[in-house]
């Protein structure tokens, strides 16, 4: 353990001064959409919102940290409402075509706090009135976050950012998958 842990360090640490790059900062904010997957059922897709700040220390290794909430229903069978805290490194090489425009294609890895509310409605029929129960169990669960995306930058200042990622949450008796998809704009300096 001790070993890989030297070794991520050793290459992040390499990858960072590898190029003469000054690092910048961004803030970004945008809308989010969110998917969910319990044993096979998925829901329709919800929107959310999202927001983030991040440093790029080079053209290749960049981080960030965002905070994103959606609510996903399962037509009326099941409600995830999840709120997360995501601090990941994105690894790839931006582009510069030109002095104006730079686009920078990433994997990402990270780790997500997440707040899950998990509902489970019940129906049950007493003659023709239809009798709606439900229950609610919450979990905080910490779980790894893997994904890509594509951040663009126009005169090095405004960034557009598109990017997905999943998370798998094994908490409530079942597998829960989530993939929650951003699309965000923001501010470099």
């Amino acid at each position: 353990m001790k070993k890989s842990i030297i070794i991520a360090i050793t290459i992040v640490t390499s990858l960072i001064s590898s190029y003469s790059y000054a690092g910048s900062f961004r803030v970004e904010g945008g809308i989010g959409s969110s998917i969910s997957d319990i044993d096979d059922y998925t829901s329709d897709s919800s929107t959310g919102w999202t927001a983030g700040v991040g440093y790029d220390f080079n053209r290749i290794v960049g981080m960030s940290l965002r905070y994103t909430k959606n609510d996903d229903n399962f037509n009326k069978e099941y409600k995830v409402d999840t709120k997360s805290v995501l601090a990941a490194i994105d690894i790839g090489y931006e582009f510069k075509p030109n002095k104006t425009f730079s686009i920078k294609p990433y994997a990402l890895l990270g780790l997500e706090h997440m707040d899950v509310d998990f509902t489970q409605y019940f129906n049950r029929y007493l003659g023709n009135i239809d009798l709606v129960r439900s229950e609610t169990k919450s979990e905080t669960q910490n779980v790894f976050a893997l994904g890509g995306g594509v951040r663009m930058a126009f005169n090095d200042e405004v960034t557009l950012s598109v990017g997905t990622r999943v998370s798998r949450i094994t908490e409530f008796e079942r597998d829960i998958d989530v993939v929650q998809s951003e699309l965000m704009i923001g501010y470099k300096f």
